[in-house]
């Protein structure tokens, strides 16, 4: 394959976006709670993750979330935190310096 000379940009909402799909197999998170309202809606849970890109391409979440209580939170902050590291790592190729999980609410 022929080496082609450019850059590749990701946006913050891009990254959330893959965190967000991260976070779908865990029937615990109901919901995302974002500054601006309490998102229900799966596919939109993206617009509530904040994402950071340091210089160097390390990379910070921070995933205020609301769920159940059928799982240790302990247990379930620490499966999201390498799920979503998993892929948005495998996907971006940027290194996920951390995930901070915000238990905001339970229900």
């Amino acid at each position: 394959m022929a080496s082609v000379s450019g850059y590749i940009q990701m946006s913050n909402q891009a990254i959330a976006k893959i965190a967000s799909s991260a976070i779908w197999s865990s029937s615990e998170v109901i919901a995302i709670a974002d500054h601006i309202k309490k998102r229900t809606d799966k596919h939109k849970f993206y617009k509530g993750i904040t994402v950071q890109i340091e210089e160097g391409g390390k990379v910070s979440i921070f995933l205020p979330i609301i769920t159940t209580l059928r799982t240790p939170l302990h247990l379930l902050a620490a499966q999201l935190q390498a799920n979503i590291k998993h892929e948005v790592e495998l996907y971006t190729n940027l290194k996920v310096e951390k995930v901070d999980v915000v238990i905001s609410g339970i229900k």
